[in-house]
């Protein structure tokens, strides 16, 4: 079995998907995408809990660079689709995972709950 393989499609998810598919163009097709697998990691019953997608797992996902990666996630954030949080780290250099929260926004066009005080920060 392929270790690059997204993770198994849930089908409460087939619609929230093809809401963001077809509403979300502000961003870069390759943002989507992220947005999209960022989506599937996402807990449906609140979409303000946060995951932990790294990107060296999007990067094989996506099939792209590191650098695409980033840039796409840089651009979500930047069109308030995702917040970025920081984790501490116990050595210098860029962090492997970061606490990825989806906003409001993304849960108004898929069509999902977004309870921020239902959850942890």
């Amino acid at each position: 079995m392929s270790k690059n393989l997204r993770p198994r499609f849930n089908p409460m998810m087939a619609g929230p998907i093809c809401s963001i598919v077809l509403q979300v163009n502000d961003v870069s097709y390759k943002a989507r995408e992220v947005l999209i697998d960022i989506l599937s990691c996402a807990k449906t019953y609140n979409l303000a809990l946060p995951v932990f997608p790294r990107v060296v797992t999007l990067q094989k996902w996506l099939g792209c660079s590191e650098s695409t990666i980033r840039r796409a996630l840089r651009e979500l954030v930047e069109a308030d689709y995702i917040i970025r949080e920081p984790q501490e780290r116990k050595t210098h250099g860029r962090l492997a995972t970061v606490r990825t929260v989806l906003t409001h926004r993304v849960a108004a066009i898929a069509g999902l709950l977004y309870d921020p005080k239902g959850c942890y920060r």
